[in-house]
């Protein structure tokens, strides 16, 4: 039975993702020092206790604009403001401009991709136990971008009211395999189902790897659950797939 709610919401996943902790943010107008990050890590833990609310961790990260010819973007992190351009690296050890779109850009969390819009700011979260060397990638993501195809915005709106209304409608939709690598880590493997459109509107192939949506990598514990509650709120999606060698990062809008 688990497995079959995984594969219905990995399946709900690919064409409903969710911008995890996106949120639109204000920023401090300097970078904080190592004792104010902590300061606030603190105060945002107890204050959680007394409202209920989780606490926010992470990096504040920001789009302000982009060129008019795309050739770089100006970003905020932490309070800082930079002109960059891609292969830059916003936040060590592993954060990355990886691509700049005529009105986002795309970021290479540690191998995990996400999409930022122009205006909008994020919290991101690094993981401390990287074994992602950003200067031993030989090549760039291919990424495909689908948000302004209305046939594929129709396809993501149907799966995202399945889920929320009907969702049993989804098992066997898409064909997932859970496998665990030598580190006890869960890969996702899918391959076609029920619904053939979900591999001829969609640039998916027999044995695609699902690696991270929206900046969150599947093989976290907590993934599906965490993506599951934001899917309502969400207005487009980042799913990174792995084929073979070579990353894909599918951008997907509602």
């Amino acid at each position: 039975m688990k497995v079959k709610l995984v594969q219905g919401a990995i399946c709900a996943c690919i064409v409903t993702l969710t911008l995890y902790g996106l949120a639109q943010l204000d920023f401090l107008q300097r970078p904080p020092t190592q004792a104010e990050l902590e300061e606030a890590r603190i105060f945002n833990s107890d204050d959680a206790q007394w409202f209920g609310e989780d606490p926010d961790f992470g990096i504040s990260v920001k789009l302000e604009n982009i060129a008019e010819d795309a050739s770089f973007a100006v970003v905020t992190v932490a309070g800082q403001r930079k002109k960059v351009a891609v292969g830059a690296t916003l936040l060590p050890p592993c954060l990355l401009l990886t691509e700049v779109l005529a009105d986002a850009v795309v970021l290479d969390q540690c191998g995990s991709y996400s999409l930022l819009r122009s205006g909008k700011g994020v919290l991101i979260t690094l993981p401390t136990d990287v074994d992602v060397d950003p200067q031993s990638k030989s090549t760039s993501p291919k990424i495909v971008d689908m948000r302004g195809n209305n046939d594929v915005v129709a396809l993501v709106a149907e799966y995202r009211q399945k889920l929320y209304n009907k969702p049993l409608s989804l098992r066997g939709q898409l064909e997932v395999d859970v496998r665990k690598d030598n580190r006890g880590l869960r890969r996702y493997f899918i391959s076609p189902g029920k619904d053939m459109r979900l591999f001829t509107a969609l640039p998916l192939e027999a044995g695609d790897q699902v690696v991270a949506i929206n900046g969150t990598p599947m093989a976290g514990k907590e993934s599906i659950s965490d993506i599951y509650g934001q899917l309502n709120e969400a207005d487009n999606l980042t799913v990174t797939l792995l084929r073979g060698r070579r990353e894909l990062v599918v951008l997907l809008g509602f």
